[in-house]
């Protein structure tokens, strides 16, 4: 193995509170529990120094942020000068440089991942992202969220779910029987599950899913920082 030079920077604009970033926190933690010793030695060690991008004061309009994602939206990761933005890419980036096993090396597999991606990004993120909106977010700075939107989503919500849990009738995870990408980029928003009030009595393999992956060490990480990041954001305000 090559020695490195020194540690590569490597910076995320994030804002932990929301769900496209909360993948990012997962992968990370899952990265950190599983694979250590696994980063590619082709690009030396790194570091990932996280930056926080206010979304209440809107720091994601400003010209700065701009520069790095013209679409205004976090998360977004800067590497030397590769500047990579959407959520489930920058999954894909870093589990590359890791090699992870999170990216299978089936093409099948693989094209499993992509095809729960644009699922994800077409249907799902919208959907309980708009859901977390008016649940979560808006609260949490707040602000009240629409009872009809809240109304509006949470059917659309359960329809979806039932495609989800067809799927996991069949598979232990979304893309085979190990897991995978595309476990983390649709199970983050489900996070906020116990706070949104979501019950899955009618999706059991769902819930068996998710039960799974609360269960994890690395979730469990994840979802402790969360909890410090909102607990540090109160006091701020």
């Amino acid at each position: 193995m090559a020695i490195p030079l020194g540690p590569r920077k490597i910076e995320l604009l994030t804002y932990p509170l929301t769900h496209n970033p909360i993948k990012i926190s997962l992968l990370q933690h899952y990265l950190n529990t599983h694979q250590k010793d696994a980063i590619d030695s082709t690009t030396a060690a790194f570091e990932i120094n996280t930056r926080v991008v206010l979304l209440d004061q809107l720091e994601h309009h400003s010209e700065s942020f701009s520069a790095i994602n013209p679409n205004k939206k976090i998360p977004a990761l800067v590497d030397g000068n590769r500047v990579i933005w959407e959520s489930n890419a920058i999954l894909h980036y870093l589990a590359g440089l890791h090699h992870s096993d999170l990216w299978p090396t089936d093409p099948y597999l693989q094209t499993e991942v992509i095809r729960w991606f644009m699922w994800e990004s077409s249907r799902w993120s919208h959907c309980i992202g708009t859901l977390l909106k008016h649940r979560v977010y808006f609260p949490f700075w707040g602000y009240d969220g629409s009872p009809q939107e809240i109304e509006k989503q949470t059917q659309r919500l359960d329809k979806l779910l039932d495609l989800l849990d067809e799927t996991l009738q069949e598979k232990r995870f979304l893309a085979g029987q190990v897991i995978s990408l595309a476990d983390i980029s649709i199970a983050a928003p489900l996070m906020y599950a116990d706070e949104i009030g979501l019950n899955l009595d009618q999706h059991p393999a769902v819930k068996l899913w998710l039960d799974e992956l609360t269960s994890s060490h690395w979730w469990q990480q994840s979802q402790q920082a969360l909890r410090v990041f909102r607990e540090q954001a109160q006091v701020a305000t």
